[in-house]
C-alpha cells in the first residue's frame, strides 16, 4: 500500500468507535472526499476481521440510494480501511 499521506489529505474526524476512527478524507489526485473508515486489525478477532472482509464484499455490490456507497477496502500489517461514499450530515 501506498504512504497514506500520499493519498488522503485528512480533512476533519467524523467519528470514533470501538474498533477506529472514520475521517473526512481528501483523494490528493482526484479532489474527492470520502468517508474513511480506519480499524486496527489488534483488537479484532480472526473471526470478526473475517466477517468485515465479507461484509465489505456484500457493499461493494449494493448500489442504491439508501446504501452509502462503498469505494474500496486496503490494508496494511495494522489497520483495515474502507473508503466509503462521504454523505454530508452523516
Amino acid at each position: 500500500m501506498d504512504n497514506f499521506s500520499d493519498i488522503y489529505s485528512v480533512r476533519d474526524l467524523l467519528g470514533v468507535g470501538a474498533f477506529g476512527v472514520v475521517l473526512l478524507v481528501k483523494n490528493r489526485q482526484t479532489g474527492e472526499k470520502s468517508a474513511l473508515k480506519i480499524i486496527n486489525k489488534d483488537t479484532l478477532s480472526v473471526r470478526a476481521l473475517g466477517i468485515l472482509k465479507n461484509e465489505s464484499k456484500i457493499m461493494k455490490s449494493l448500489e442504491h440510494s439508501s446504501v452509502v456507497g462503498f469505494k474500496r477496502i486496503f490494508e496494511n500489517e495494522r489497520f483495515m480501511m474502507i473508503e466509503m461514499e462521504y454523505v454530508v450530515g452523516g
